[in-house]
């Protein structure tokens, strides 16, 4: 059980997005409950909780959760979840603006030029809901000692009172999409040596927009992401780091399909001291990635001392 409250004030001035207000205080008040009941002596148990919510953009929600999980064996666990989070609109969405030009009102109805200007912009509502999201997983562990594990989960999310620009884009925000997003991930972690773990990861993602809304998130994520890590320990105090990241075309924004290769050296001297350097994105000179921006090869160096 535990409370929260948070509060925020912002002061802007007019740039290329405006506000109204351009001054504002909102308030966000937290409470949560949990509890886990043992429903078979270490065999079925049982999670209830629910965190309840007062934003000042969308009033009061609720939000509840249930998760149910078997353990047949010590080394298995078969799970399920339901669970109901929200999502706040943001300040631009209530009260933001972005012009896009200006139109002749005579123009825009096919009679002459009337000399009369109106923006095109994208503008927020303040009259928006919480977008509300419904969450369904079933996932399953196994593992074997220390040295080897795998986890697989399938997921849907049914979601409602979507935020999304209209279809032409001009005009306000609106709350009327609804859609679906569903798929599964994988993960294993291998002790191939006691000095060299490997581990990898594969998730598949499908995307469904629906309503009056202009649908770009189903094709502006990746379909498909994959790695691969390994970590070699070199003596008690030096590590070398191995990851390779496989990631699918982003349609909406034409990027191709890229490898990302990283190889990473960590140096412990110390307990409280460690030292790494590492090599990004060494399979290609650049990339784009999903905002659109060529990501070169890089080289860093990073510092770390622990105070204790």
């Amino acid at each position: 059980m535990g409370l929260q409250y948070t509060s925020n004030h912002d002061a802007l001035s007019e740039q290329v997005l405006r506000f109204a207000p351009l001054s504002r205080n909102w308030g966000t008040a937290n409470a949560f409950v949990q509890d886990t009941i043992e429903l078979a002596s270490d065999r079925w148990f049982l999670l209830l909780g629910s965190k309840l919510t007062h934003h000042d953009f969308v009033g009061f929600e609720v939000q509840p959760s249930i998760r149910l999980w078997w353990t047949p064996s010590e080394n298995q666990t078969w799970w399920t979840a339901i669970s109901r989070p929200v999502r706040v609109p943001s300040r631009f969405e209530e009260d933001g603006s972005l012009i896009f030009n200006y139109a002749d009102t005579g123009l825009l109805l096919g009679r002459p030029a009337s000399g009369v200007f109106i923006p095109l912009a994208l503008s927020g509502d303040d009259s928006l809901r919480a977008e509300k999201m419904l969450a369904y997983e079933f996932g399953y562990r196994f593992r074997v000692g220390d040295r080897f594990s795998f986890a697989t989960s399938l997921f849907l999310n049914d979601y409602q009172r979507l935020i999304s620009v209209p279809p032409t884009i001009f005009g306000n925000f609106t709350d009327r999409g609804y859609g679906e997003t569903y798929g599964l991930e994988v993960h294993t972690s291998w002790q191939a040596l006691p000095n060299w773990r490997i581990e990898g990861a594969y998730s598949w993602l499908g995307t469904d927009i629906h309503g009056p809304v202009l649908p770009f998130e189903e094709e502006s994520t990746p379909e498909q992401l994959a790695y691969v890590r390994s970590a070699l320990d070199i003596g008690e105090n030096l590590e070398f780091n191995t990851v390779l990241y496989l990631v699918d075309r982003i349609p909406q924004n034409n990027i191709d399909a890229y490898e990302r290769l990283d190889l990473g050296l960590t140096w412990r001297p110390r307990p409280d001291l460690e030292l790494s350097l590492w090599g990004q994105n060494l399979s290609e000179a650049e990339h784009r990635e999903s905002s659109g921006a060529m990501i070169p090869r890089s080289l860093h160096a990073q510092l770390t001392w622990r105070l204790r």
